[in-house]
Order: structure tokens, then sequence, then C-alpha cells
């Protein structure tokens, strides 16, 4: 099992296509979210599963926190934005709130994602 950590990506920088090990992981063109797993009240995982093949990813969020929670109930959905951002609290940015970073998720079918967590990592399943 392959483990890439994403935690401090840089910011705004699009978290769609991963290079890993001389391979771009595409996570708009080839993969759709087809689970979503909440463990031990504190771990959020987004199971995702290859379009041409039986290859998932698993993108598991430590210590989370949701901003913003509006994902319409349909089976398959396309991630069509995903980048760390800046989390706003009493009208001040932060790159960093209470040790978490803040990360943006948005489908191409209408919803999103919006969360703060300590640790986040992509797992080749």
């Amino acid at each position: 099992m392959e483990i890439i950590n994403l935690t401090n990506s840089k910011l705004f920088n699009s978290l769609l296509e991963i290079n890993y090990q001389e391979k771009i992981i595409d996570l708009h063109n080839d993969y759709e979210l087809k689970n979503i797993i909440f463990q031990d009240n504190y771990k959020l995982k987004l199971i995702l599963k290859n379009n041409n093949s039986e290859n998932q990813i698993a993108l598991i969020f430590e210590n989370f926190e949701f901003i913003d929670f509006d994902i319409p109930i349909i089976q398959d959905l396309t991630l069509d934005n995903f980048y760390r951002g800046r989390y706003e609290f009493e009208n001040k940015l932060f790159d960093d709130f209470n040790n978490k970073k803040c990360f943006y998720i948005e489908f191409y079918e209408n919803g999103k994602l919006n969360l703060l967590c300590s640790d986040l990592t992509l797992k080749i399943i």
C-alpha cells in the first residue's frame, strides 16, 4: 500500500493531478468518489475508484473539522477542484489554524466539502 502525504501541499496549487513515482494520478479525469467513511469520530475517508480499472484511492483526513459540507446524494461524484487554502476566522486569514490545514473540494455535479485537518494522506489501495 502506497501513501502520499498531502498535508503541506503548496497553498492554492491544485491537488487534482499528483505526480508520484513518474506517474500522474489524475483525480479529476480518472477517478470518481464512491464512498465517504467517518471513522472513530476524527477520521474522514473519501474512497475514489478508477474509471478504467479496479484501482482505488483513499483520501484520509485526520482530526478533521467541517467548515462546509454540502454533498448531493448522487452515487458517483467527480472532483472538480481540490486544493489547500486559507481559513478565515474573525476576519483574519490563516494558513494554519490550531495546527490544522484547510482543504477545499468541489464536485462537478455540485456540492462541496471544506474542512480543517491535522493530516491529509492519499493511500493507493
